[in-house]
């Protein structure tokens, strides 16, 4: 598969994700069960499914590796907190507050995620 295909996958996933992040937040906070909605259940992890195996393919397509490219190491640092924040974020059984700083840290680590993709910087602009 060529790099250009394999980077369209991996750049339209991480739309996808985004997209479905926000809009399972958004349902979430106007007390709607996003699970309700059939696709809602799924899509989410097949999206995530493909996003990572578009970024281990571009990984070996172009030989650059996480543990050896700093700012790769970042994004698969990163991962694991965003991963934690999003179950946070919709975990019925926390309080208000916990759900909204779980939302807030997913949010705030998925643009971390792509601005180091974007900046191929692990260290995030002034401001960020």
């Amino acid at each position: 598969m060529s790099y250009i295909l394999l980077k369209a996958i991996h750049v339209g996933c991480v739309a996808a994700t985004a997209a479905l992040l926000l809009l399972r937040l958004a349902l979430a906070a106007t007390g709607r069960d996003y699970r309700r909605f059939g696709p809602l259940r799924w899509l989410p992890h097949a999206v995530d499914t493909m996003l990572l195996l578009s970024a281990a393919a571009l990984a070996v397509h172009t030989l650059q590796y996480p543990f050896v490219m700093p700012w790769l190491t970042a994004k698969v640092l990163a991962l694991p907190f965003y991963i934690i924040a999003g179950v946070l974020a919709f975990d019925a059984s926390r309080s208000r507050q916990v759900r909204l700083l779980g939302a807030t840290a997913a949010i705030t680590l998925l643009l971390y995620i792509v601005t180091v993709a974007l900046t191929r910087n692990p260290w995030p602009p002034a401001g960020f």
